[in-house]
């Protein structure tokens, strides 16, 4: 299970979700299902600023449900992200079945003797959450642990630029003091 992020390149929002195999996938179902019209934020985004415009991550990979949460709302908290989290990505099975207009459907029977045939719902196969590939899976928490050290390299930096700006503040603050006070 894996907690991801989507970022807007043009405002720097951004979007935290979760999935079991793959972030690009999901990114990929995220953009399909943008196509249908369902009302959420994240499809109003990706319409308005497209697809291209976003850039999707993976943030950490956790092992439990529990640890899933605890990722997510690390990753919310972070970021200040917006959450994916009940975001609808299909219609309702009804509303998938395809209508056919009143005219063509008396065509149809006028030229088919053959009894009506009533059209087929079928349920979309729910993957299970595991890869079933001990490979893509050693890769997936390689890469994951790869990314997680860059993320954190990239922090301990920030913080020395921080710690390094402060005390340069600092010391012109302790300059102007004490030629103030010889004057």
């Amino acid at each position: 299970m894996l907690v991801f992020t989507l970022t807007n390149n043009v405002t720097d929002e951004v979007w935290v979700g979760t999935c079991k195999d793959s972030c690009e996938e999901r990114f990929t179902q995220l953009k399909e299902a943008m196509t249908l019209g369902i009302k959420s934020p994240i499809y109003k985004d990706l319409r308005d600023y497209g697809a291209k415009n976003f850039s999707v991550d993976d943030f950490a990979m956790a092992q439990d449900r529990e640890e899933l949460v605890e990722l997510f709302s690390e990753a919310m908290e972070t970021y200040e992200g917006k959450s994916l989290q009940g975001v609808k990505t299909s219609l309702r099975s009804a509303a998938a079945v395809k209508v056919v207009p009143s005219r063509a459907r008396s065509a149809m029977a006028s030229r088919s003797p053959v009894a009506k045939a009533k059209p087929k719902v079928t349920k979309e196969k729910i993957s299970s959450g595991r890869t079933n590939n001990s490979a893509k899976e050693k890769l997936m928490k390689e890469r994951l642990a790869e990314e997680k050290a860059e993320r954190d390299m990239e922090k301990r930096r920030l913080e020395r630029e921080q710690a390094d700006e402060m005390a340069k503040i600092i010391a012109r603050l302790d300059a102007r003091g004490s030629s103030l006070a010889k004057r």
